[in-house]
């Protein structure tokens, strides 16, 4: 569909490194500038949650209290 083809469009092409996450937190995709940021690879990252990578609970507080934490 068009907006499938954009969506890849956008995660191979962004500057910005972007995480894909399902509804418990795990990686879904990264694109390639999220590779380098995570120094990890697509493949390697799927399924991990994502605080092994960042090492911070902000996106677990914003989860649990249904926030925005920025």
């Amino acid at each position: 569909s068009r907006a499938e083809n954009l969506s890849n469009t956008i995660m191979s092409h962004s500057p910005n490194g972007i995480v894909a996450l399902d509804e418990d937190m795990l990686v879904l995709d990264v694109n390639p500038t999220a590779e380098e940021i995570l120094e990890t690879t697509n493949a390697e990252a799927k399924g991990y949650p994502l605080p092994q990578y960042y090492g911070d609970d902000c996106f677990d507080e914003a989860r649990r209290t249904e926030r925005p934490v920025i």
